[in-house]
């Protein structure tokens, strides 16, 4: 190993720290470190639910998603929850059928996505994981066009002759020469 440690003033600091570097790899290498080891379904009730209601706006929607992701990973220690079990939740929860007898949209596994990475991220936060899963698996996909048809009083009062964005807005109107401008008598002027 080689490096410059700016903190050792001695020979002895130097070794001192040396031997601590030594020791945080031999434990990374052969996972001897104490995270991870708590269960995915005690870190949301005792740390991530009170966090989501002191931070959070939509806090009883993660209390809803939260109860989805315990029964799925019910029994699960941090460590244990890998990028391929959570491929495998996203598989199987836009698969599954909703109360109202639908399927379930991308969007809806992408938000209950979100809530486990930010439980994971916040995990990192306290110390109690090394890593993030969330970050090497991918959101879904997600088509949420909408098509909007037109009444028949919209057609014929000159709406489609406007342009308007893509929500339907109407587009301002600019001003025929960028370097005109109205002086207060009402008398265009060049700059």
């Amino acid at each position: 190993m080689r490096g410059v440690i700016p903190e050792a003033r001695t020979k002895w600091e130097a070794e001192q720290a040396e031997i601590k570097l030594k020791r945080e790899v031999f434990e990374n290498r052969y996972d001897l470190r104490q995270t991870g080891k708590d269960k995915l379904s005690d870190f949301i009730d005792k740390v991530f639910l009170p966090w989501s209601k002191l931070n959070k706006r939509s806090w009883r929607e993660d209390i809803y998603i939260s109860n989805t992701l315990k029964e799925y990973f019910r029994g699960k220690t941090l460590r244990e929850i890998s990028p391929m079990l959570i491929e495998k939740f996203k598989g199987d929860r836009l698969k599954g059928i909703t109360k109202k007898g639908t399927q379930r949209c991308p969007a809806t596994v992408n938000r209950e996505f979100d809530v486990l990475s930010k439980i994971f991220s916040l995990a990192i936060d306290c110390k109690k994981a090394d890593t993030n899963p969330c970050t090497k698996v991918k959101k879904l996909r997600v088509n949420n066009q909408r098509y909007r048809y037109l009444l028949p009083e919209e057609t014929t009062s000159g709406l489609l002759a406007q342009p308007c964005d893509a929500y339907g807005n109407k587009e301002r109107q600019r001003p025929r020469h960028s370097d005109e401008r109205r002086s207060k008598s009402g008398i265009c002027r060049t700059l």
